[in-house]
């Protein structure tokens, strides 16, 4: 059996030969990627004057796949070829220029802690242990999104600063993907329209006034569910923080893909002061 790094030599050296012409004369990158919550070898594939491309896992692939090439490459060519149409006609210049992608920024939140590598690289605006990024969205369909992370240089090559890149982000955010609340029995879900990357929305400006106003009335407790949404519950029907907080590492731990997960912590925002804090141990 091959190992590693032999298997990600072979694709790498392989993979255009299996490839549609356009692919011919692109560029084939593998690279140690640090993304929200992971850390993987990825394999790009970059068609010529093109920014876009999927970040395939070969990692993961190795796991699934190592005994068979065939599987590889063929997992390989449709990942390429299901890219939405406006993804495959992206240019390079698109994504490099401020203008044009001011309307299509918006936020991720992740834990400051598991991503510190990731967070070395980019841009983030810290709210207690929590960062929030700043991405493009490059493209999406019914099913998926594709999107870029913007970086030190690119913020650089922007000429702008980050309180700038923040408050085009948020107003870009609140349009392509609106907040949207869930009522359930004891608690209200915060996520966006689209599910993905949700629990961002609640650091949307107004968003948690709005909660303790017109959802909760009164100070509530957030538990950091997933990267997707966040829960929150009024504090009035909580007689002990600590069960909460148990709760939230119980369902990171058995439920929450590590990908997925937010945070172990629980917060809490008072609604009459207008401050969101980490409760303490």
């Amino acid at each position: 059996m091959r190992n590693f790094e032999e298997f990600v030599n072979e694709v790498k050296d392989t993979v255009k030969d299996h490839l549609p012409e356009m692919y011919r004369d692109a560029e084939v990158v593998v690279i140690e990627h640090r993304k929200i919550n992971s850390c993987y070898t990825g394999l790009t594939i970059y068609p010529k004057d093109s920014v876009a491309s999927p970040v395939i896992n070969l990692t993961q692939m190795y796991q699934d796949h190592a005994h068979d090439m065939t599987e590889v490459m063929k997992h390989i060519e449709n990942t390429l070829l299901t890219l939405p149409d406006n993804v495959k006609k992206m240019d390079v210049s698109d994504i490099l220029d401020y203008e044009s992608i001011k309307e299509k920024l918006f936020l991720r939140v992740s834990s400051i802690k598991k991503n510190a590598a990731f967070l070395k690289n980019v841009p983030y605006i810290a709210v207690e242990d929590l960062a929030l990024t700043f991405h493009i969205l490059v493209g999406q369909d019914e099913q998926d999104m594709a999107s870029a992370t913007v970086t030190h240089q690119m913020l650089k090559d922007y000429g702008v600063c980050i309180e700038t890149l923040y408050k085009d982000t948020v107003q870009s955010s609140m349009t392509l993907f609106p907040a949207r609340f869930i009522d359930t029995i004891l608690m209200t879900v915060v996520t966006n329209d689209k599910g993905i990357n949700g629990a961002a929305s609640l650091f949307y400006p107004g968003i948690m006034d709005k909660i303790g106003s017109e959802i909760v009335y009164g100070n509530y407790y957030i538990l950091p569910s997933s990267i997707h949404e966040v829960l929150v519950v009024p504090d009035t029907i909580i007689e002990s923080p600590d069960e909460l907080k148990q709760i939230i590492k119980a369902v990171n731990k058995e439920a929450v893909a590590p990908e997925e997960q937010l945070s172990d912590e629980l917060y809490y925002y008072d609604t009459k002061n207008k401050i969101f804090k980490k409760m303490k141990e």
